[in-house]
């Protein structure tokens, strides 16, 4: 969603909605609030949402609900943790649970909010650029699963205007490009920024693709439209994007173009509904507000997703998802490829397939221990098996069903045994090799 920094003008900055964000971090040096300072909170809180909410038929419930807080002594603590907590539970729910109503304690984010603005650049900005320097823009790992499947997982969306920010993406793009398929992880992703989001998205589209339109206060629209990116427009390798209930406000509209314009497939579970734009606002004695201020409306659909969210294509547990989407995204790359790399693709499709597989018995477990040929040892401990040759440092063996077993991790070389030969020994790229069991 597009985000704004209130002192009171546009910036490009992440926000995490309430449904993904952590409570407020203390501080060590935070001295203890002073007892007028709820009351100075709350007023300046509710003068905010006055003027600014998107809502106006909510206000006065929410206005009601923090004053008879305050009122009642709800908020009467010197601790900004647990006002924080207390306000923010009343902001959301009376609201009608709008996921980016809350208020942290961020005296950092707060005080550079209050500064004067840099040159042309918005309050705090030089701040702000750091932080998201420092985390790479949200983008936190790049990896190449096994079957060239690439995998990127986005912890926030975060932009600036320096163009640094686009090069990151530009970078993570291109390395996406090259696989045979593509894992974008949102799992754990709260929000932030909507420009990087329309970014990536129109890796995706044509350019010129009507995306989304963000309304703001009785007047100003935004509509976003998909642009040129370097390399083109990624076609014909599949795109699975893993979602959830922590994945809100700015991974919902990417979640929302990958399902409404049928880019790729969604896999996990509901995304959170936290779908209006929203604003962020300095408080005093250091706290940071956000409200919801505008609206999200998907070109497609019409609608936008407050409250209900993004169902997923497949619907899975969080734990599973990565598996899920790794599994489906082999079995529609293996037709495409060459010989080259097939072996590899089905070895780990194996795997995969594996992991629903029941756990062997600790008879069977203690039936494989022993010694084998080539100095390799198999140890059976605590209901597992390991593996060791010579000298090398133990490995755990990985249960693939039955008899057969990965070494160190599922997608590593296997083992399996067998009462005639032994342990036979494989791997994607060399011939099984088999190993006498040696007598006790």
């Amino acid at each position: 969603m597009p985000l704004r920094i209130e002192i009171a003008l546009f910036v490009a900055c992440a926000a995490v909605p309430l449904a993904a964000q952590p409570t407020a971090t203390p501080v060590a040096a935070a001295r203890p609030l002073a007892a007028g300072a709820p009351a100075e909170i709350v007023a300046e809180v509710v003068r905010n949402v006055r003027r600014a909410y998107v809502h106006p038929d909510r206000v006065e419930a929410i206005v009601k609900q923090l004053e008879t807080s305050l009122a009642s002594g709800r908020y009467a603590t010197d601790s900004q943790l647990v006002l924080s907590e207390r306000m923010s539970a009343d902001l959301k729910a009376s609201s009608g649970n709008d996921g980016h109503m809350y208020i942290s304690y961020k005296p950092d984010e707060a005080a550079a909010m209050m500064r004067p603005r840099e040159g042309s650049g918005p309050p705090g900005g030089a701040f702000f650029d750091e932080a998201m320097v420092a985390s790479n823009f949200g983008i936190t790992e790049l990896k190449v699963l096994p079957g060239n499947v690439r995998y990127m997982n986005i912890s926030q969306w975060m932009w600036n205007e320096t163009g640094q920010a686009k090069a990151a993406y530009e970078d993570a793009m291109r390395f996406l490009r090259a696989g045979n398929a593509m894992v974008i992880d949102l799992r754990n992703n709260g929000g932030g920024a909507a420009q990087p989001v329309q970014f990536v998205a129109s890796h995706f589209l044509d350019p010129g693709v009507k995306m989304i339109t963000f309304r703001e206060g009785p007047t100003e629209v935004v509509e976003a439209k998909s642009a040129a990116v370097p390399g083109g427009r990624i076609t014909g390798k599949p795109l699975y994007v893993l979602v959830g209930p922590r994945s809100a406000s700015a991974s919902e509209e990417f979640a929302a173009h990958v399902k409404n314009f049928k880019l790729g497939t969604l896999v996990g579970e509901t995304t959170a509904g936290a779908g209006n734009p929203n604003s962020l606002f300095a408080v005093p004695h250091g706290f940071v507000l956000s409200l919801s201020t505008g609206l999200a409306i998907h070109a497609v659909t019409g609608t936008g997703w407050e409250g209900d969210g993004i169902a997923p294509d497949r619907r899975t547990d969080l734990v599973s998802a990565l598996d899920v989407a790794h599994l489906d995204a082999l079995k529609t790359a293996l037709p495409s490829v060459g010989p080259g790399q097939r072996r590899s693709i089905e070895w780990a499709m194996e795997a995969l397939s594996a992991e629903t597989a029941a756990p062997p018995a600790a008879a069977m477990l203690r039936n494989f221990a022993g010694r084998y040929d080539g100095d390799r040892q198999v140890t059976e401990r605590g209901g597992a098996l390991y593996y060791r040759r010579a000298d090398t440092p133990e490995q755990l063996l990985v249960p693939l069903g039955g008899n057969r077993f990965a070494i160190g991790e599922k997608f590593g070389p296997r083992v399996e045994f067998d009462a005639a030969s032994g342990l036979i020994l494989s791997s994607p790229t060399s011939p099984p090799r088999p190993f006498a069991r040696v007598p006790a």
